[in-house]
């Protein structure tokens, strides 16, 4: 499966693939406990383990190493990395569906630079002809905000062993 990966622009951000010197900063904030609180592994424990996830970035965007769709972007505001973005197939997703998965640096917190991007993302789904989905804690209320600006249309209750996740279904654009 090709990976698309073409630079994405909203006003104020650029997602664009990872460069060698993002290396520092992405983990960086891969290592955030804050940032990654409502992450499905958490922050990475080790600089090593972020080294090796920065790594695994880098050759994916060599050569797939996946049969699935999956797309990576570094967030850049003001020619600095200050996020991670994902779009991809998951255990979650159907046939049309697309998971988001992202983090952004908490100095960018509450600008509104999340609903910004997935209007962006989600304008990219569609030349793609898949719906946006993510599965999120309820109680990351930074992005069931950020999801609620964009548009939910949908939800329900995913049961993950002892734990629960909510899958949302972002608004999906329509034709003009």
């Amino acid at each position: 499966m090709p990976m698309l990966n073409e630079d994405i622009t909203t006003q104020r951000t650029l997602l664009r693939k990872y460069e060698p010197t993002d290396q520092a900063e992405m983990i960086r904030l891969f290592m955030d406990k804050l940032v990654n609180h409502y992450m499905g592994n958490g922050p990475c424990k080790t600089k090593h383990h972020a080294l090796e996830l920065f790594e695994r970035i880098m050759q994916l965007y060599e050569k797939s190493l996946t049969d699935r769709h999956f797309e990576i972007w570094a967030i850049e505001i003001h020619k600095q990395l200050a996020g991670h973005f994902e779009l991809k197939e998951s255990e979650y997703t159907e046939n049309d569906e697309l998971e988001v998965v992202y983090m952004l640096h908490k100095v960018h917190w509450g600008q509104g630079l999340m609903p910004e991007i997935l209007r962006a993302v989600n304008t990219h789904a569609y030349t793609i002809n898949r719906q946006l989905i993510a599965t999120i804690d309820p109680e990351n209320i930074r992005t069931v905000r950020a999801l609620e600006k964009v548009g939910i249309t949908r939800q329900k209750w995913v049961d993950e062993g002892k734990d629960r996740t909510l899958k949302v279904w972002i608004e999906r654009l329509s034709d003009f």
